[in-house]
């Protein structure tokens, strides 16, 4: 399920969240591994790759709960047997059940 949000994100959100994470992550790239540039150890493609990821992932995570929280829906009220309508514009959201 999880897989099928991901792909219902905005563009726009991907693509900042990408631009995000490039400065962000370049930034950590050279904190965390600056002994790698220095020829004093080897480069950790882990780390690389998690100092990418995380701004990536705290970006977006951001954008979602502030958009969720000015739409309103982050304080509405759920009833008991009251389904959410289905978003039109993502139609692997829709449940099945």
């Amino acid at each position: 399920m999880m897989r099928n949000r991901f792909f219902c994100l905005p563009k726009a959100l991907l693509w900042r969240a990408a631009r995000i994470a490039l400065v962000v992550g370049s930034i950590l790239n050279l904190i965390n591994q600056g002994d790698v540039l220095r020829g004093g150890a080897e480069l950790s493609l882990l780390h690389f790759l998690l100092n990418y990821l995380v701004p990536f992932g705290v970006s977006s995570f951001s954008f979602m709960q502030a958009r969720r929280a000015k739409s309103g829906s982050a304080t509405a009220v759920r009833t008991a047997g009251v389904r959410p309508a289905a978003s039109a514009s993502c139609p692997a959201r829709r449940r099945t059940d």
